[in-house]
């Protein structure tokens, strides 16, 4: 625990100057190698992780735990080599989903599923964060896909029906320099679908493919 709450003084107060001394960090290395980490609860290193990222700068708690070899002890199942730009977490972002979302975008899914079960994560969190790891690379060519394509972007996201949930995705989209106006334009218009001008003979088939001539049109045009 002192572990984590030293990372997180850190991240709280170095907009201020505080740093971690030599002599600490050193201690902190100790700690780890005695394995003080490892009796930590995962419900307390959820909660210190998510009161780090409500700080100044979130970066700075990660570093430590890298700096102190910490993280690789918290947590084993996630690729050091995939983590993201910690600075993308210093932007005041207020809603927790999307700060474990930018945090993890790097990972794949089973690491994430790996770690969210390991520090028990809320459902939303979770599902979140592997959505926008699953999605982002496709966001940021969304116009290059076929309207099938996109279709099942939009279905796989559940962005026709949970209207909160998917903006939440897109502002996690948005901190990682994805351009959305196209994704958001296009939504709108497949929300305008008015079904009582369908045939109504298979109404599932129809909207399908209203919404495939829909999508197509707007690629069309976007070229």
């Amino acid at each position: 625990m002192r572990i984590l709450r030293t990372a997180r003084f850190a991240s709280r107060f170095s907009n201020l100057g505080f740093t971690i001394d030599d002599k600490t960090l050193e201690l902190i290395k100790k700690m780890v190698v005695s394995g003080e980490v490892d009796a930590l609860t995962s419900e307390r290193v959820f909660k210190e992780i998510a009161l780090s990222m409500q700080t100044e700068s979130p970066s700075v708690f990660f570093e430590v735990l890298i700096e102190s070899r910490a993280y690789e002890s918290l947590f084993p199942m996630l690729e050091l080599s995939n983590n993201s730009d910690f600075k993308l977490l210093n932007q005041s972002i207020k809603q927790p989903e999307v700060s474990f979302a930018l945090w993890l975008h790097k990972q794949n899914l089973q690491n994430i599923e790996a770690l969210c079960e390991h520090l028990k994560c809320p459902k939303d969190i979770q599902q979140i964060t592997e959505l926008v790891a699953e999605w982002s690379h496709f966001a940021m060519n969304f116009l290059s896909f076929n309207p099938q394509e996109v279709l099942n972007f939009y279905l796989k996201n559940d962005g026709l029906r949970r209207h909160k949930r998917f903006q939440i995705i897109l502002t996690a989209f948005d901190y990682l320099d994805i351009n959305t106006k196209p994704i958001i334009k296009l939504l709108e218009l497949l929300k305008s679908i008015q079904i009582s001008k369908l045939a109504n003979i298979n109404i599932a088939q129809e909207i399908a493919q209203e919404r495939l001539s829909i999508i197509t049109r707007f690629i069309d045009s976007a070229e």
